[in-house]
């Protein structure tokens, strides 16, 4: 895992995983965007551009096995007042049910709450995405709500169900 992925890092393990980019952005109802080398050398170049305008801009963490990009992580949304932020995270289809998200998820949440100094962490997941919210709740997360109609893709909007992280119950683990 690696918290930035860099443009150096990118040529080794550059190869989109079946269906990761193609789903996520499917899902959120955008154009594929990562399909070469030179287009993720451009959004990381603009990530970094915007990192250096953004006061609170979290982190991000790539996934890799075998030399491959296989998915990310990230807090995000990070409000330094208030001590909280947003996870997301997402993993090719062929990668899924190893354990693999479970091992990247603990180890990013260990740094939050070490280095962020975070009090809470919240998540948001489609009410269908029943693997997710069992990932989650292995964590120590709680259901704590549905948010109505609080996303929008494909040209619908979706309810969503937030799921919270207390840094006391994160340590109690």
């Amino acid at each position: 895992m690696r918290q930035v992925l860099l443009i150096i890092d990118v040529q080794p393990c550059f190869t989109p995983p079946a269906g990761l980019v193609d789903g996520i952005n499917a899902l959120l109802g955008r154009l594929p965007s990562v399909t070469t080398v030179e287009h993720h050398d451009e959004n990381v170049t603009l990530s970094a551009r915007q990192r250096g305008r953004q006061p609170n801009p979290g982190t991000r963490w790539a996934l890799e096995q075998d030399g491959q990009l296989i998915g990310s992580c990230g807090l995000f949304k990070w409000n330094r007042g208030w001590n909280s932020c947003a996870l997301s995270c997402e993993l090719a289809a062929p990668a899924r049910g190893q354990g693999l998200m479970s091992e990247a998820l603990r180890a990013m949440l260990a740094w939050g709450f070490a280095h962020m100094h975070l009090h809470r962490v919240e998540a948001m997941v489609h009410p269908h995405n029943a693997a997710s919210q069992a990932l989650l709740e292995r964590l120590g997360f709680k259901a704590e709500g549905t948010l109505r109609e609080a996303g929008f893709w494909n040209g619908q909007r979706h309810d969503l169900v937030v799921l919270g992280l207390l840094a006391r119950e994160w340590l109690d683990k």
